[in-house]
Formats: C-alpha cells, sequence, structure tokens
C-alpha cells in the first residue's frame, strides 16, 4: 500500500524525512533545563527511538526492486544517511545552552539506524517481496 501511494505521489517518499529532521531539529535547539530527564540513560532510549524513526523515513527514499537487488549497497546509505545527520545534530547542539556533544549519543543513533533497516527489510520481505512471489 505504501508503495502504491509513494508512486502515486513521489513527494511522500521524501516528505518523512523531512518532517523528521525537522523535529530533530527543533529539539536540539532547545536548551538543556528544557528537556525532560525521565530516568539514567532516557535520552540515549530516545535517541535510539528518534534515528530509528529517521532511519526507517530514508529507507522509504529506495523502490523495493532496489532494496531486493541492492540490499547491502541501500543499508549502508541509509546507516551512512541516519548517522551523518546525528553528527550535524551534534554539532548543532554543541552552540546551544546547556547541551553538549556526546559520542554515547551518537552510537545510540547508529544503534537507532541498524534497528531500521532491520525493520524495514522485515517489512519488505513480509509485506512485499513474499505476497509479490505469490502473483
Amino acid at each position: 500500500m505504501l508503495e502504491k501511494i509513494f508512486l502515486q505521489y513521489p513527494f511522500f517518499r521524501y516528505a518523512s524525512s523531512i518532517l523528521i529532521m525537522a523535529i530533530l531539529f527543533h529539539f536540539s535547539s532547545k536548551p538543556g533545563t528544557e528537556l525532560p530527564s525521565l530516568f539514567f540513560g532516557s535520552d540515549k532510549i530516545l535517541h535510539t527511538i528518534a534515528y530509528a524513526a529517521l532511519g526507517c523515513s530514508f529507507s522509504f527514499w529506495f523502490k523495493p526492486a532496489h532494496w531486493k537487488k541492492f540490499p547491502i549497497r541501500i543499508a549502508l546509505v541509509v546507516f551512512l544517511l541516519t548517522v551523518l545527520y546525528g553528527v550535524s545534530d551534534e554539532f548543532h547542539q554543541s552552540f546551544t545552552p546547556g547541551r553538549f556533544v556526546s559520542g554515547y549519543d551518537l552510537i545510540a543513533d547508529g544503534i537507532g539506524a541498524v534497528l531500521a533497516i532491520v525493520a524495514y527489510r522485515y517489512y519488505l520481505h513480509v509485506a512485499f517481496f513474499k505476497n509479490h512471489l505469490k502473483r
């Protein structure tokens, strides 16, 4: 179903990435005093979830046929795009009062990217490749 929407409206393939990056940029602009701390390490969990969403949105950029033909290359591109945005986010945070650059945040971003790739590949296998092989 998603692929049908993407074929009809190609912009939607990229819209979710733009929206998620804008939301991440907004939260990176907030001073450290304005962000809630639920428990120790909760920011790493939030990083992982946010960057998993970003990684999934980057995964939409590529058609299922490309994922099937070049799975390693596309997974690497999605991973690099996600982590590079994480690097730019950490750099942006360095200019925000009460915020600092953290290598652990980048590790959490990378874990989120890997989770996104695995989840998207699973989605493609179950919802797309398997159903299209039956036809």
